[in-house]
């Protein structure tokens, strides 16, 4: 199977994703990644048997509404031109987006419409870190707005992943049915021992 996992987070340091896509890769699945990047990695790196793009850094402020909309959208628009580049390539079969934010999923509209399985990954749900983040009010404009976005992703998305069972409740009401949901939960490895691993396995490509 081709694969690609897709999230606004560094792959170095997190290990959610490191579990998926090593996951794949150990079962002789062909697996990409993109992520954020450190600016020390300008170029793809294969990571125990993972190929790693870190197309962006996060230098950029996110202490402010728009800043943090800027950084998001900066990243949709390089993932989506290298997921597109890659998929007219090799022909993923599952392009899995981990959220925040939930319309990064969007990135796989190319791969989607050629035949790719979408997986929508919701860690976080959007309108209520924004509310947490930015201390906004339930009844204001832009919540309603991010909790339209989430509808529009999940209807996107073929499958949509829910990180524990409270949040489980909340899609299931507000923007997916049942059938389309499932809740999984991950045991965290410890960092450090993911990392011994994988810095030892890690060549520049």
């Amino acid at each position: 199977m081709r694969a690609c996992l897709i999230a606004h987070r560094f792959y170095d340091t997190n290990s959610h994703m490191m579990m998926f896509a090593n996951a794949l890769a150990r079962r002789g699945d062909e697996v990409d990644v993109i992520s954020l990047g450190h600016k020390r990695q300008p170029k793809p790196e294969l990571v125990d048997g993972v190929k790693v793009y870190g197309i962006q850094d996060r230098s950029l402020y996110e202490g402010s509404p728009a800043t943090y909309l800027l950084s998001n959208m900066a990243f949709l628009l390089h993932a989506a031109v290298i997921v597109a580049r890659n998929h007219l390539k090799k022909r993923y079969q599952v392009i899995h987006v981990v959220s925040p934010p939930e319309f990064l999923v969007f990135v796989a509209t190319l791969p989607k419409l050629l035949g790719a399985a979408v997986i929508l990954d919701l860690r976080d749900l959007v309108p209520e870190l924004y509310a947490g983040k930015f201390r906004a009010s339930g009844d204001s404009l832009i919540l309603k707005f991010l909790t339209l976005g989430e509808k529009l992703s999940a209807a996107f998305a073929d499958h949509v992943i829910v990180a524990n069972p409270v949040w489980y409740e909340r899609i299931v009401k507000r923007s997916a049915p049942p059938r389309k949901c499932s809740m999984i939960w991950y045991f965290q490895i410890p960092r450090y021992s993911i990392l011994a691993r994988s810095r030892e396995r890690t060549v520049s490509l």
